[in-house]
């Protein structure tokens, strides 16, 4: 199918990446559309790098040089004056361990200056995945007026069921056996040969990332943070349009207050969480059909397994993974504990060993020793999953739904 592009002004879209990713995958995202209606959509040869943005000049850039700086911003507004009949398409590079307050006040600062500088006026759509949905909101609130769409992924908009057990089980760790399980969790990057190696300035950069992403999974445990944002939200006047998509990779089997129940889920966010927002459009991605779930029934994304009146025969025999999360967070504190009671010093605690943080490590591309425990097998099958939190992001369906929305 072709477009003509007579009379046709193309829309800036920025696409941002979530917790601890970087901008590849969502590039995917851009390669795809552009193949798909290359007479509409082009990419910007490269990618806008805001993780040197120091809060008061534009070192985001990756220069340190004024004049350099001001002329690869005009690099990338000259570029899109000279396809104003294409929708111009570009991924940020966020630092993925940085604050959404800070990472929302660099992609501000960026699109004034854009926005501003352009020689006729664009349209600007925002795309965001998982936090970096959160980040796209917080600059919709700041600059409704420069801001058409916003587009998310798997972000939450209510506290991250997954993410307070995380930070529960972090500041247990913590008080246990007094180690930042975060700080670990950058330093197994390196063995220990390779760590006591490092300089001291490289080891403060580890310890002070480590302290960013403990901040940022702070916040998406806080229903606090999320009503505020919510309510800022839902007083803008004229906001942007803001287009929800949503995907499940599993079914989370864990107790809710005593209460069991059956969660659909992406492997880290659940599916309600992914729609608790006042939005214009959802898009639900799936793998199978769910026949006993009604989309337009809030309630139903929650089945209580002592509930009488909601079918749940598909969740019983539902061809998505079932994960615990539950289970493999209280693996795990039973195993701290016990290590404890055997060693208070804790002297022998060993991360690699631990079967919960070897899931971690695997899921985001790191070799593991062999996993075993089939609570943490089904939590890797769940991400294996075409639309987990991650791979979402490279489906076609995905593509087919931003572009759907941008033209």
């Amino acid at each position: 199918m072709s477009y003509s592009t007579e009379n046709f002004k193309g829309k800036i879209i920025f696409y941002q990446h979530g917790l601890g990713d970087d901008q590849e995958r969502l590039q995917k995202t851009i390669d795809n559309i552009v193949t798909m209606n290359f007479s509409r959509n082009v990419s910007f040869d490269g990618y806008i790098d805001m993780s040197k943005y120091d809060g008061e000049n534009l070192k985001y850039l990756s220069q340190d040089d004024e004049e350099q700086i001001k002329e690869n911003i005009n690099s990338f507004v000259q570029y899109c004056d000279e396809h104003i009949d294409r929708n111009v398409h570009v991924c940020t590079y966020l630092d993925g361990c940085d604050t959404i307050a800070n990472q929302s006040n660099r992609l501000i600062e960026l699109i004034k200056i854009i926005k501003d500088s352009l020689s006729t006026d664009r349209k600007i759509v925002l795309v965001g995945h998982s936090m970096g949905g959160l980040v796209n909101l917080e600059t919709g609130i700041a600059l409704p007026d420069y801001i058409d769409q916003i587009i998310s992924l798997n972000t939450p908009y209510s506290a991250n069921s997954i993410a307070i057990k995380v930070v529960l089980l972090i500041y247990l760790v913590q008080y246990i056996a007094n180690i930042d399980a975060i700080e670990e969790y950058y330093k197994m990057s390196y063995t220990p040969e390779e760590y006591e190696n490092l300089s001291e300035d490289k080891k403060e950069e580890i310890s002070q990332r480590a302290a960013k992403f403990k901040e940022c999974l702070s916040t998406l445990a806080d229903n606090g943070y999320y009503n505020d944002l919510k309510e800022r939200w839902k007083n803008v006047s004229e906001r942007p349009l803001l287009h929800v998509i949503a995907s499940a990779s599993a079914v989370d089997r864990s107790n809710v207050l005593l209460i069991r129940s059956k969660q659909l889920n992406d492997g880290l966010v659940d599916l309600n969480e992914q729609t608790d927002i006042d939005f214009d459009t959802v898009q639900y991605l799936l793998s199978f059909t769910m026949p006993c779930i009604d989309f337009s029934d809030y309630d139903a994304f929650m089945i209580l397994d002592n509930f009488e009146g909601n079918c749940y025969t598909c969740l019983e025999t539902c061809p998505l993974t079932e994960i615990n999360i539950n289970a493999l967070i209280n693996d795990f504190i039973l195993n701290l504990w016990q290590k404890y009671d055997e060693d208070p010093s804790m002297s022998d605690l060993d991360f690699n060993s631990v079967e919960l943080m070897q899931t971690a490590m695997s899921i985001f591309g790191y070799e593991t020793k062999t996993i075993k425990d089939e609570k943490c097998l089904a939590l890797i099958d769940a991400f294996n999953d075409s639309y987990s939190h991650k791979n979402s992001m490279n489906t076609n369906t995905f593509a087919y739904c931003v572009r759907g929305f941008i033209e």
